[in-house]
């Protein structure tokens, strides 16, 4: 950690150097004036200009006009509009009119598209491939994590990481594979600088074996010649909750408790005296434990956010930093618990210089610290499943008999006296709970350390051969993470009442104890290296002939001990390697063709299956550059484009030696005696040398185009693919007999996938308001073509049915009657009684079991959709996005609405079937068994999950000029945010409560203010 803190403190220092080197010693403040014209000679409102490294900038009037106080008429200055190609000129080399040409959408500076390996402009873009800038709009919506980006703004998402449903896509961070991007939060989102999604496979190719599921491609700020940013931006957060668990108070408990024993054949267990106590008695002696309550939790928790950015730079050099804190609380609102939370730092910095006119390289790192403190308790976890009537978690003090000597000596011993009232309290049976642990427990705290850094550097050739370049990347990531703790000890107290309601004596169980020792343990991590180097060739001749070619070759190599903590020997291992070749070529930019290539290695395949060739295609035709288009004034562009390939895979295999015959350790081998055992080693699967690749093919074809004076743009592909020679066990190809010798094969099983995917976007300017609307979407269909399966019914088979589908019971309702039972078929599950759930018997064998299960639902959505409006009106933004799923299943699962056992009752259980309720309940009957017939899955507690969220609404306030200090001309804005806010659908109930930490409405006060 020493070297990481010193790289950070040399970028550091680079910044502040450069923030100041260029500062001249002496201020001679002339003044330099001109106007800024379009190439009609009609003036440029609102362009920025700015001076050197230094932090003089201007802004050109409704005439054009700007003034710029400089210390050397000599400096270059840095021109940018809205709209307009950036121009950096020498102020010697300019009169007072400066011209500005109109960015090209296709081919200008900013159309360039990150490929991977390569960015090219927009308009040789052939694949199924997205771009979004966040600096584009975060001046106006503000999202929190990197889904956010994504989710609603890229056609073809199921989610942030779920690209046409193939799942986990490959994350590329500034050209080198990177871990668990999603779910760690690695990134705040104002130091991206694009997200590029590789969709087919000519998009993804290059990448080789690890490109399977598609590609996410992100690409970090980096600083600009000739200006300086400094931005600084803060938010605070209430996060409320949207639903908390809601469960029964302890004598509606204990009396359905008393129903669920009579169903089963038992006696009550609780008096309707005792339960009558529980209902109106002393709340002490008779407990009514509501763990979701006010007096517990809180109506909201708060988190904030600071983040700096610094960027700028002069010739040959540029650079960014930022620094960042991100702090969340937590709903708990008693003891210690109610200061704990999650702290979030990082820094992260960008340097890239020229070291002389044919090299530059570029430097980066990034550190990430988390420390996430908590109780040593998993407060919501019993929350969830202790009864209201267990126990009291406070004795008061005010109810005791001070003259009993256990009692005396409890207050004159302990170390925890709560707010002065209260003695912690407890049971024999359970010394521990999470009242007790959180007041005097001490704490855990995990910390999560990350670093990263790459370096590249790119070489020009064109000594050797016009055109001709090197580009040489290495990165890699270290993560740790561990636990340390106060682990203190404490004494509880089990009372004794009297009749008239006093404590009469104590009962101790447990010590109170502070060590003070910071135990630390439960270590993990994981680290990553990547390499490339390429040769880059990109020629035009005649101006028409355009060529561009990429040889490169490319490894990484990850190791993590998370899945083992205890043994650093146990760990898992992953290396990949390839070889990619790139070829384009485009006539005139109109006729386009792309050979992506890659020669793969894998070291999870046996000897001589280790090698293949991921061959792609894609040809584009620009239909706009043709003469019978041209003529069509509402048309700006149009171009159709189609791809097609193989990517050979050994990504889902998930280990190594599958091909060959393995054994494993079993550590309790039982001899026939009944008494005696033995450690053995037994196998684990059967040898197949034959083993080899998964492949995935597709066809993808699409086409682009911007209508109506470009306000107007649609992105559309339509792709087909087949996932074929998936590897699994060959069950289906031995006797049962073989068991654990059956080996692996991939001969059996594949599927195809059929979708179009769209994205379309309108912007239109009406006197004072702007106006935007963009909508994505995915429209998706999978089948199983094939499975190596054997099955008794027809209705069985998963081959035929969506990849996704879900297998189950058709619930017929509930069993009203004991004759009802008795002329049913018979249900293997269990005992059933009136009540239960009844199920339909698929093959009329009179048993209803596991072969009755037919396809119930299928988890997987077949239509996506993203909504996001903006409308500006003078310095006011209202932004709202919204998303939508459709055609996708769920189980309600879980004790919440399936209730049995020593269960927990939630006020569900108020609307289970009894005798009075048979004709409207919802739910089945209570019992204190298991009730493994009513836990099967079923239609019974299958529901459709249709839904549409209202996920972001954002109204910005940007202060006007003539109202801020000359120091804040590059923008001063507030906001107020909330996330969210509205879901529609079937049992949005479901979804929207959780059992840990809930799920949130948060609403958020923000500003932003660029220097």
């Amino acid at each position: 950690m020493i070297k990481i803190l010193k790289i950070f403190l040399v970028l550091n220092m680079l910044s502040v150097f450069f923030l100041n080197a260029q500062e001249p010693v002496k201020r001679l403040n002339r003044g330099f004036s001109a106007i800024v014209l379009n190439k009609n000679n009609e003036p440029i409102q609102n362009a920025r200009i700015s001076s050197g490294e230094t932090t003089k900038t201007a802004l050109t009037d409704n005439t054009g006009r700007f003034t710029l106080k400089l210390s050397d008429l000599t400096e270059d200055i840095r021109i940018e509009a809205e709209g307009y190609s950036t121009r950096i000129v020498s102020l010697s080399t300019i009169g007072s009119e400066i011209i500005l040409e109109e960015e090209d959408d296709l081919y200008g500076e900013k159309s360039l598209v990150n490929i991977g390996y390569a960015e090219v402009k927009k308009g040789e873009v052939l694949g199924a491939v997205t771009q979004t800038n966040p600096g584009e709009y975060l001046s106006y919506d503000t999202p929190i994590s990197i889904s956010d980006l994504l989710v609603g703004r890229v056609g073809g998402m199921i989610n942030a990481n779920n690209i046409r449903g193939m799942g986990n896509a490959l994350v590329i961070v500034d050209g080198i594979p990177r871990y668990d991007y999603f779910s760690a939060g690695k990134f705040n989102v104002e130091e991206i600088e694009s997200l590029t999604v590789l969709k087919d496979v000519s998009a993804a190719a290059l990448y080789g074996s690890q490109a399977n599921n598609g590609v996410i491609i992100v690409k970090t700020k980096q600083g600009a010649p000739n200006t300086r940013k400094f931005k600084i931006s803060g938010r605070y957060a209430f996060n409320a909750p949207i639903a908390l668990p809601k469960y029964l108070n302890s004598a509606d408990y204990m009396t359905l408790y008393n129903e669920a024993r009579q169903n089963d054949g038992l006696t009550p267990l609780y008096s309707d005296a005792e339960i009558e106590n529980f209902r109106s008695g002393n709340s002490y002696q008779y407990p009514d434990v509501d763990y979701y309550s006010s007096e517990y939790i809180k109506p909201a928790s708060v988190s904030s956010k600071i983040l700096s950015e610094f960027s700028g730079g002069a010739k040959g050099v540029t650079y960014y930093t930022d620094l960042g804190w991100i702090r969340n609380g937590n709903f708990i609102d008693f003891g210690e618990a109610k200061n704990m939370g999650n702290n979030r730092f990082n820094a992260r910095g960008n340097l890239t210089f020229r070291v002389n006119n044919y090299i530059k390289n570029s430097v980066g790192a990034n550190a990430v610290f988390n420390f996430n403190k908590s109780p040593r308790t998993d407060y919501f976890s019993a929350a969830k499943s202790l009864r209201p009537n267990f126990y009291s978690p406070f004795l008061p003090i005010d109810l005791m008999d001070m003259e009993n000597q256990s009692i005396q000596d409890a207050l004159n011993l302990t170390n925890h006296i709560i707010d002065g009232k209260y003695l912690l309290g407890g049971t024999a049976q359970t010394t521990t709970n999470p009242f007790a642990t959180i007041y005097a427990g001490g704490y855990q705290e995990v910390v999560n350390r990350l670093f990263e850094f790459n370096d590249r550097i790119d070489i020009d050739l064109n000594g050797i051969t016009e055109g001709l370049s090197f580009v040489g990347n290495f990165g890699f990531d270290f993560f740790n993470q561990f636990r340390q703790s106060i682990d203190d000890s404490y004494a509880v107290y089990v009372p004794t009442w009297s009749d008239d309601g006093k404590i009469t004596s104590l009962a101790k169980y447990g010590e109170d104890k502070h060590t003070g020792d910071l135990n630390v343990g439960s270590s993990i991590y994981y680290r990553r290296l990547g390499f490339y180097g390429q040769f880059n060739y990109e020629r035009t001749f005649n101006e028409k002939h355009s060529f561009n070619a990429i040889l490169l070759a490319a490894a990484n190599t990850y190791v993590d001990n998370a899945y083992n903590a205890s043994s650093d020997e146990n760990k898992f291992a992953d290396y990949n390697s390839n070889l990619g070749l790139r070829l384009a070529y485009d006539y005139n930019k109109t006729y386009f063709i792309n050979l992506s290539n890659a020669l793969i290695n894998s070291v999870r395949l046996p000897g001589g299956n280790r090698i293949a060739l991921n061959p792609t295609i894609a040809l584009g035709w620009m239909l706009s550059n043709m003469d019978y288009f041209k003529d069509i004034n509402w048309l700006d562009y149009l171009k159709v484009k189609t791809s097609a390939g193989i990517i050979n895979t050994d990504e889902t295999i998930g280990g190594y030696y599958y091909y060959d015959e393995l054994y494993g350790f079993y550590s309790a081998y039982s001899w026939n005696d009944g008494t005696s055992s033995t450690s053995v080693n037994v196998p684990l699967h059967g040898k197949n040398p034959n083993l080899g690749f998964e492949k995935r093919k597709e066809i993808n074809l699409g086409f682009e185009s911007m209508l109506a004076n470009k306000t107007l743009s649609v992105d559309v592909n339509y792709f087909h693919m087949k996932y074929d020679h998936m590897i699994g066990r060959m069950t289906g190809s031995f006797p049962a007999y073989y068991s654990n010798f059956i080996p692996y094969g991939n001969n059996y099983g594949a599927n195809r996938t059929n979708g179009l995917e769209w994205s379309v976007n309108y912007n239109k300017k009406l006197s004072d308001i702007n106006f935007s609307i963009g909508t994505t979407g995915l429209f998706l269909q999978s089948k199983a073509i094939s499975r190596d399966e054997f099955w008794a019914n027809d209705y069985q088979y998963r081959a035929g049915r969506d990849v996704s589908a879900i297998f189950g019971l058709e619930s017929m309702g509930l069993f009203q009657s004991v004759e009802e039972i008795n002329a049913a078929p018979f249900h293997a599950f269990g005992e059933t009684k009136p009540g239960d759930i009844r199920y339909k018997d698929q093959n009329d064998d009179g048993v209803v079991d596991s072969n009755d299960q037919i396809q119930i639902g299928k988890s997987t959505p077949s239509v996506v959709l993203g909504l996001n409006v903006n409308i500006t009106y003078k310095n006011f933004t209202l932004f709202a996005m919204g998303n939508a799923q459709f055609g996708a299943d769920s189980q309600i699962s879980g004790s919440y609405y399936r209730m049995s056992g020593d269960d927990k009752y939630s006020v569900l259980a108020l609307h289970r079937w009894t005798e009075q309720t048979r004709e409207t309940a919802e739910y089945p009957r209570l019992t204190t068994k298991s009730a493994t017939n009513n836990n099967q899955t079923s239609t019974f507690w299958m529901y459709k999950r249709n839904i549409f969220d209202l996920s972001r609404v954002q109204l910005t306030y940007e202060v006007p000029a003539n109202f801020i200090p000359k120091v804040l001309d590059n923008g001063f804005s507030f906001f107020l945010s909330g996330t969210n806010l509205m879901t529609i659908g079937p049992r949005k109930d479901v979804r929207t409560l959780s059992f840990g930490n809930p799920y949130c409405r948060t609403f958020t006060l923000g500003v932003q203010a660029s220097f």
